[in-house]
């Protein structure tokens, strides 16, 4: 008979093995030669697959745990790993019979030794080890389980241990985005205050040109002059202004000049929708906010003198910022709330920020 390929290589697998493999099996194929002296057999210990099922039917089954705990004495016979540790080595016996050539019979682990198993624990359902309790607390990956390495274990236990402080700080998280949230709010209205603050001004002013002997060649002239006052004129100027005498005629460039605009250019290095939105209405890095730098002097700000001028590049960008501004007063929302929810739009579809604005584009945002 010619013997199949694993059977040909069962010299070199022996000859391989791991000692522990070699103690373990060891001490299941001396159960199973004892078992065949007590039932004197006409060939001994030859193995084969009636043979090894009668085994597992008469002495397997029925043996008990060597050790038996609290978590086991509702259940003291062997479990399906157990069981199939013993089938196993007595494969592994058979491979080294027939590397003696002293053994023909094929695989004993056939049809008939696979249903005696199945039906044992179809019988016995606590048997398997998917529903027995010590697998369920202690399973593979669990904390407890040996299968971790020392280092696995710590990280674990680390975390489980840390927990607490996660929690903390994820409630302190939400409670630093609604400060966050309320700061820019102040911020806004503190500019709208501003805002109102100058117009003021400047209404005082042309009541006082409107009120005196200054003239300029035209009223739209004047008005043009006042229209040009610096956002935050100085203490001095309106002091000057004020000690005008009625009767007196000067010149009106002398009192309102045009103040020439920030030098400031777009952040280029920003990456995110959540920055460029803070930079257009609070700052960064200490520069201007451009919604002020926009309302007050334009986009005189802009520098338009280099082949990929300031101009195109905030031109491209300030589509986001409208788009913010839209979405967040159809739905009722922040904009910092639509920021967040473009940038991690921005995130899913992989893009830049600025491919993303050209995206918006082209899909009619």
């Amino acid at each position: 008979m010619k013997l199949r390929r694993s059977n040909r290589n069962a010299p070199r697998a022996i000859e391989e093995r791991n000692s522990i493999t070699d103690r373990v099996a060891y001490s299941q194929q001396k159960d199973f030669k004892e078992w065949c002296r007590a039932k004197n057999f006409d060939d001994g210990d030859l193995i084969y697959e009636e043979k090894l099922r009668d085994f597992l039917i008469d002495y397997v089954f029925r043996r008990k745990k060597r050790i038996i705990t609290a978590m086991s004495k509702d259940q003291p016979y062997l479990g399906e790993d157990a069981i199939g540790r013993y089938v196993f080595s007595i494969v592994q016996l058979h491979k080294q019979q027939i590397a003696q050539n002293i053994n023909s019979y094929d695989n004993p682990n056939g049809p008939l030794v696979k249903e005696a198993i199945q039906e044992h624990l179809d019988k016995n359902p606590n048997l398997r080890k998917g529903l027995r309790l010590r697998y369920q607390e202690k399973g593979k990956k669990a904390s407890s389980s040996t299968t971790l390495s020392r280092n696995d274990r710590h990280r674990r236990h680390s975390l489980n241990r840390n927990e607490p402080c996660i929690k903390q700080f994820m409630k302190l998280k939400s409670e630093m985005e609604a400060g966050i949230n309320i700061l820019s709010s102040l911020i806004q209205a503190e500019e709208d205050g501003h805002q109102l603050h100058i117009e003021k001004i400047r209404q005082t002013l042309m009541n006082m040109l409107d009120s005196s002997n200054i003239r300029s060649r035209s009223s739209a002239e004047a008005a043009a002059a006042a229209s040009l006052i610096s956002p935050t004129p100085s203490l001095e100027n309106l002091t000057n202004a004020s000690s005008l005498s009625l009767h007196d005629s000067v010149d009106l460039p002398d009192i309102c000049t045009k103040k020439s605009p920030p030098k400031q250019s777009p952040d280029r290095s920003i990456r995110s929708v959540s920055d460029a939105w803070r930079e257009y209405s609070i700052g960064t890095n200490g520069g201007l906010p451009l919604k002020y730098l926009e309302e007050n002097f334009g986009m005189s700000w802009l520098k338009r003198d280099t082949p990929m001028n300031d101009y195109c590049f905030y031109e491209r960008r300030k589509h986001l910022i409208n788009l913010i501004k839209r979405i967040a007063k159809n739905e009722n929302v922040s904009q910092e709330e639509v920021a967040e929810r473009l940038e991690m739009e921005r995130k899913a579809r992989k893009v830049r920020l600025d491919k993303l604005s050209t995206i918006l584009i082209d899909e009619g945002l």
